[in-house]
């Protein structure tokens, strides 16, 4: 309990198997010098999401917290109808290029088919995540942890309390932001043997430990029964080619969604005194020895693309099945006129351009009105590009310049980023989906490349694909902090 009441509560997690339990010495974190925590006095702590859609590419994992698996049912190569499809794809895109200002062409050739089972689990929702590593133990390790991370690292922080550091960062966010995880314990005091009264305290519970690395996380997690494991083991399981990073990661968890995906919290003495050197003294954190249970399997139906949310890992349901008594919720944070979102700019921006296509599209109908497949047609780019504007606007600032429509009834889109050292572009929407960028810097043409799209959202990786190629140009310029 802290000096105003706040129950922290941080629980040590280790999936590992027994024989490879080891003791838990210094962690370490590797950044850039200028974002070092006893640099920069500050902490940096992502959401899932964050890590699954921005992250640099060393570190981005698309399956953070989303492990999936996938089963082969059928497979047709170049089937004449689904080949006539691609080729008419094909048309639409290259004229999607053309449009976007570039003569870059594709054509298929070949076309396989597969048909799919998918299933998905989705957990980590109401979380913040910091992440550090174990300590190599040999040179080779070493070598390899630094292969893993941003070439522009020159720095490594040391954290020689790995206990410490948890019960001081769980501390910090509840002196910054309050306690997080809602109202979870109760305490009953007595006087001679007497109960007197009945005390209720707001809590904040971190996780911490090393995670560990699978193969098929999916199958991992549905084998075992507990609802606490089941919510946990996303958190701290990764694919295999993340090995090299040697992750020991805090799970800081709230009891609803973080409004943000990222939170900068100051470092107190408290934290920066986990970094000193005379924490060393008191050794590594010894890891309980313990057997290993196997859990029961649980079967899911197999059906196309379905997906089970683990939901929220609650400390309030933990304690129901540690047979504890919690206590009542909090209420939900309300938003009033004195207190607006965050982004409440991105909001208006994203009306603005939604605003701009349906008054395009509206004078274009109503110049194309006696032909009714042309305005089926242009209402088809439109559903497209409404949507594409609503990505654009979620990841930049003010990203819509203009807008225009093709008469052969494509949507044509002029960006910027301004904020990117003036590179900006044109992307062209075909009806049918297909869309095609051009990034320029300046007047001169700077890159190219399609993002297919029939029926459902541009992917995240293409997004971040755009993020990626300008990064060089943000780091350059970059006066705030790292993504990461």
């Amino acid at each position: 309990m802290d000096h105003f009441g706040n129950w922290i509560n941080t629980w040590f997690v280790d999936f590992r198997r027994p024989d490879d339990r080891t003791l838990i010495g210094t962690l370490i974190k590797g950044c850039e010098e200028k974002f070092a925590i006893e640099t920069n006095k500050q902490i940096r702590v992502s959401t899932p999401s964050c890590f699954r859609q921005h992250g640099e590419s060393l570190i981005r994992d698309p399956a953070e917290t989303y492990p999936s698996e996938e089963q082969l049912i059928a497979e047709v190569v170049d089937d004449p109808v689904a080949l006539g499809r691609a080729r008419r794809r094909d048309t639409a895109a290259n004229r999607a290029a053309e449009l976007s200002g570039t003569k870059h062409e594709t054509h298929t050739k070949s076309i396989v088919q597969r048909s799919l089972t998918s299933r998905a689990l989705k957990a980590g929702k109401n979380c913040w995540i910091f992440c550090t590593s174990l300590e190599p133990s040999s040179q080779k390790e070493w070598d390899l942890w630094r292969t893993a991370l941003d070439p522009n690292y020159d720095h490594v922080t040391n954290i020689y309390s790995a206990r410490d550091f948890a019960r001081a960062l769980a501390g910090a966010l509840i002196e910054q932001m309050g306690p997080q995880s809602g109202s979870g314990a109760s305490t009953t005091h007595s006087f001679e043997g007497e109960t007197t009264v009945k005390t209720s305290h707001n809590s904040q519970l971190i996780c911490h430990g090393p995670v560990i690395y699978v193969d098929d996380i999916y199958r991992l997690v549905t084998q075992v029964s507990s609802p606490i494991q089941r919510a946990l083991l996303p958190l701290f399981a990764k694919d295999p080619r993340f090995k090299d990073q040697r992750e020991y990661r805090y799970v800081i968890f709230g009891d609803k969604e973080p409004e943000k995906p990222i939170l900068d919290l100051n470092a107190t003495t408290a934290v920066l005194a986990t970094m000193d050197a005379q924490t060393r003294i008191r050794g590594p954190m010894a890891v309980p020895e313990v057997e290993s249970i196997d859990g029961v399997g649980q079967e899911l139906a197999q059906q196309d693309n379905t997906m089970e949310d683990l939901g929220d890992f609650s400390l309030e349901e933990a304690l129901i099945e540690l047979n504890a008594d919690p206590s009542s919720r909090t209420k939900p944070w309300e938003i009033g006129h004195e207190n607006l979102p965050d982004d409440l700019q991105e909001k208006t921006a994203t009306y603005a351009a939604v605003v701009a296509l349906g008054q395009k599209v509206a004078s274009f109908v109503k110049w194309a009105s006696e032909d009714p497949h042309q305005t089926q047609a242009i209402a088809g780019a439109a559903w497209f590009a409404e949507k594409l504007i609503r990505q654009l606007c979620q990841q930049f600032t003010e990203p819509i310049k203009g807008i225009s429509a093709s008469p052969d009834n494509f949507i044509v889109i002029d960006f910027a980023l301004p904020h990117w050292k003036d590179i900006g572009g044109k992307l062209a929407v075909a009806p049918s989906g297909q869309c095609a960028v051009t990034l320029k810097k300046g007047n001169q043409p700077y890159t190219f490349f399609y993002l297919h799209w029939e029926g459902a959202p541009i992917p995240d990786h293409a997004l971040q694909s755009l993020k990626d190629f300008v990064d060089p140009y943000l780091r350059k310029g970059r006066n705030g902090k790292s993504t990461m």
